[in-house]
């Protein structure tokens, strides 16, 4: 039969009426259209009726570390994997909540546990690098950066995260090529021109 996460779904694809299902997808439409503070308002007014929903929570979680407001964004995504172990992209968003907390270590088990459980999309090991590179795990983030590459390789930020890792382990050629390839997506980055120099 199916196991206790998909029992969860299932109860909120049952449960939810078309009003839920009309505020759900405003605060959807409003969180991508980076209307912080309007999506966090519709978030809260579907989760009054459904407060155990996981993608609100995660949801409104991803809108709250958006606005800075990290722990209550933390709090949410905790929130969302007691109630769902299971739910990757609570433990992607609880990474990367936490690594803007300054936490790399806790960052880098969230999200492995996100990766393991099938969060395997670019934004994911971008964080994942990010935290092993403040960990000082440049093999591990030189991987992650890798794998994030193969699925946006026009993904600026990532490549210069991949060029100081490769730098950081003597890979001197490898980080300049890495560095470059920044360099063509951005040329005016300040950021990428320095770490050549």
């Amino acid at each position: 039969g199916p196991d206790a996460s998909e029992i969860i779904r299932l109860r909120y694809t049952v449960a939810m009426t078309p009003a839920d299902d009309d505020r759900f997808s405003q605060a959807v439409r409003l969180h991508h259209a980076k209307e912080l503070s309007a999506a966090a308002a519709s978030y809260r007014e579907f989760l009054a009726h459904h407060p155990s929903h996981v993608f609100g929570l995660t949801n409104l979680a991803d809108v709250l570390r958006q606005l800075k407001q990290l722990d209550d964004a933390a709090v949410l995504c905790r929130r969302a994997i007691t109630l769902d172990p299971k739910f990757a992209p609570a433990h992607a968003n609880l990474g990367i909540v936490l690594l803007d907390q300054g936490d790399h270590r806790a960052a880098i088990d969230a999200l492995a546990r996100a990766i393991d459980l099938g969060q395997r999309a670019a934004p994911v090991y971008f964080a994942q690098a990010r935290a092993l590179s403040r960990g000082g795990r440049w093999d591990e983030a030189i991987a992650a950066c890798r794998e994030g590459l193969a699925q946006k390789p026009d993904a600026f930020a990532a490549w210069v995260e991949l060029g100081a890792a490769l730098h950081a382990v003597d890979r001197f050629d490898e980080a300049i090529d890495a560095l470059n390839r920044a360099l063509e997506i951005n040329p005016q980055c300040g950021e990428a021109m320095s770490n050549l120099g």
